[in-house]
């Protein structure tokens, strides 16, 4: 998800999409209106929620020392 703090636009997220090769779906969170919902307040923000519409994980803030995340983020996602 992103929102249009920073210069961010809908067409820059889809571009990063591609760019990344991103196959999720991705959303543009127009005045941050769902980052607040989810309570989130932090950047980056990331929510995953599952096709039953359980969220599954929240996420807020970038912690470079945190080697394993996108590891577990993968093995979440193909849980899922």
């Amino acid at each position: 998800m992103a929102i249009n703090s920073g210069g961010d636009t809908p067409e820059r997220l889809r571009s990063f999409g591609r760019l990344r090769h991103i196959t999720l779906p991705l959303a543009f969170d127009q005045g941050g209106k769902a980052h607040a919902a989810f309570g989130l307040s932090g950047f980056p923000g990331i929510v995953v929620i599952d096709r039953t519409g359980r969220v599954r994980l929240t996420r807020e803030g970038y912690n470079s020392s945190e080697t394993s995340f996108r590891a577990d983020l993968t093995q979440l996602l193909k849980s899922l």
